[in-house]
């Protein structure tokens, strides 16, 4: 990736969280077992608020996906802030390009499946799910 993208701004950013101030550059990158392509950073987890939400950045490689899956006690939203690629719901395709912004319900099937150039998300799940 370029410098001085959306994604970086993510990446390199802060979270403030009441009192709290966090470097989100002191957060790691974690890859997701058997989800090649795959790598996720935790930016609030559950036990930060009470369980109410989580939210993460999701890098996903070039032609890597997030295989068809569904949270059966999550809403999730997701907005691409870098890339693009598409996501089915059900099993609709729709385009996933930087702005768009996705509510997924609890239940919904979805998979997410990057571009050429990867996809970066902003996903937050309620009520949290770590």
């Amino acid at each position: 990736m370029k410098n001085n993208t959306v994604f970086d701004a993510f990446d390199k950013g802060i979270l403030l969280n009441q009192s709290n101030k966090l470097d989100l550059t002191k957060s790691d990158w974690n890859t997701i077992p058997n989800l090649k392509g795959v790598h996720l950073k935790d930016i609030l987890i559950s036990s930060e608020t009470q369980g109410a939400i989580s939210c993460h950045l999701v890098k996903i490689e070039p032609n890597c996906k997030i295989d068809l899956h569904t949270h059966p006690d999550h809403l999730e939203i997701h907005e691409v802030i870098q890339g693009a690629g598409h996501c089915i719901l059900n099993t609709e395709s729709h385009e996933y390009n930087c702005g768009t912004v996705s509510i997924l319900p609890k239940n919904l099937k979805h998979e997410v499946i990057a571009g050429d150039k990867g996809l970066y998300l902003f996903a937050k799940f309620i009520p949290a799910i770590k």
